[in-house]
């Protein structure tokens, strides 16, 4: 599961952490750098008709998942499991989508590529202005043909990037993969050389560099860093922003 968490701290502050799937429906772990190691209690979520799940948080907190995948629940009264990706914030969360783009089912024996949900947008109200803000989580195979088209049904989503706009994500692939750099055009990769390598995955002895945060001109990078911890099964990607409208 991929989620981005959006929270104040004099400046616009951006964390974005991977988590594998959880059991049950609802978020299984909060995504801000000082509270990885305080899981967000699981709730029963509420579903909408919009095809998202609001999860209760901690007060303050702002909450939306995008399922990609919804099974049955593990027992006849157990809610529903689903698996996909999320959106905390600090912020309030003006309204919600959970786009389709092409994905390469990882339940069935024999995939092909089809539409499939899981690409979330949002609206939240930073100081009054509006931000758009991505999550997404891209094809992990080793064929780059999946994650191609994937980039290619997000950016027809995003369109010009003429408002403040914020992109993270699970891309499974390096900054000089072909297959990303269409996106990377219209998107600028918030992590700084001089932050060092960058690298998440695995995240005991991290190899790669391919969990990123993306952002539009209206941001300027502060800080950044990779912290050390076993969370999940990528190392978070924490970057400090500040926002011109």
């Amino acid at each position: 599961m991929s989620t981005a968490w959006l929270r104040a701290g004099g400046v616009a502050r951006v964390n974005r952490v991977r988590h594998p799937p959880f059991a049950r429906g609802g978020i299984g772990n909060s995504a801000a750098r000082d509270d990885l190691q305080h899981p967000v209690r699981k709730r029963r979520p509420r579903r909408h008709s919009s095809g998202d799940t609001r999860v209760r948080t901690r007060p303050g907190r702002a909450a939306r998942f995008a399922p990609i995948y919804r099974f049955a629940g593990a027992g006849a009264r157990d809610p529903p499991r689903e698996f996909g990706v999320a959106l905390l914030s600090k912020f309030p969360i003006i309204d919600f989508a959970n786009h389709v783009i092409t994905r390469l089912s990882t339940q069935e024996t024999n995939p092909v590529p089809a539409p499939m949900p899981g690409f979330l947008e949002a609206r939240v109200d930073i100081g009054g202005h509006a931000v758009r803000v991505f999550n997404t989580h891209l094809d992990y195979r080793s064929d780059p043909k999946v994650r191609q088209q994937q980039v290619s049904d997000m950016l027809a989503v995003i369109g010009e990037v003429s408002a403040p706009t914020l992109l993270f994500g699970d891309l499974n692939a390096p900054p000089d993969a072909a297959e990303i750099q269409r996106l990377l055009e219209r998107l600028h990769d918030a992590w700084p050389t001089a932050a060092g390598a960058g690298l998440t995955d695995p995240a005991d002895v991290p190899r790669k560099r391919i969990d990123y945060v993306l952002v539009s001109k209206h941001f300027r990078v502060r800080d950044a860093s990779v912290p050390v911890t076993l969370a999940s099964d990528h190392r978070p990607v924490v970057v400090d922003l500040s926002f011109t409208p």
